[in-house]
């Protein structure tokens, strides 16, 4: 197992809490519409334009650990679904639901 101060970690949605406590060692995709959180850290903003760089560091192998947020608000909120997405693509960003099975610490996941 690698040292702390040696992982790479992509910590991908509205939260930045990894990013707070391993600065260095975490890059911040940040997916959340309140960007007063994340102004004064090196972060990136989802949008597609990232989702090629994405897809080729997760298949290079490039992280160690991989840190996803699940959405805060549940899917049949009106704010989520269809139109939101419709919304974010149109706007020019757009949060994706992640292709490969994910592991949730919380509980098991059902898909």
């Amino acid at each position: 197992m690698k040292p702390v101060a040696e992982l790479r970690i992509p910590e991908i949605g509205q939260f930045c809490l990894l990013k707070r406590a391993l600065p260095e060692q975490t890059t911040l995709i940040y997916t959340g519409e309140d960007l007063s959180p994340v102004q004064e850290m090196d972060c990136r903003i989802f949008d597609l334009r990232l989702l090629p760089w994405l897809r080729r560091s997760l298949a290079r192998g490039d992280w160690d650990l991989v840190f996803c947020h699940a959405p805060v608000r549940p899917l049949w909120d009106r704010r989520h679904g269809l139109n939101a997405a419709l919304q974010a693509c149109c706007s020019g960003s757009f949060i994706c639901a992640p292709s490969a099975p994910m592991h949730c610490t919380a509980g098991p996941a059902r898909w």
